[in-house]
């Protein structure tokens, strides 16, 4: 649905296929618009980022994830982000 709502074709597409849209779409309009999205564009620095990682890791949100990430999985979400 987010898809969608953001312009994209999903005619055809499975369910799976359709969803990896909305985030590309939400990227793209964040960028053309001037939204910083990396952490480095903010002055985060890296070294911060395992205990980042650790207080996400313990943040009572996170049982409410779709997926179940341990603690490496989190810092390379963190490092992606850079």
């Amino acid at each position: 649905d987010i898809a969608v709502a953001m312009g994209e074709q999903v005619e055809g597409l499975s369910k799976r296929e359709a969803a990896t849209k909305a985030p590309l779409a939400v990227s793209q309009l964040a960028k053309s618009i001037g939204i910083k999205t990396k952490l480095s564009e903010h002055g985060v620095d890296p070294e911060v980022i395992p205990g980042l990682a650790k207080w996400a890791f313990k943040d009572g949100d996170l049982p409410g994830n779709p997926r179940v990430l341990d603690l490496e999985e989190i810092k390379m979400l963190y490092q992606r982000t850079f």
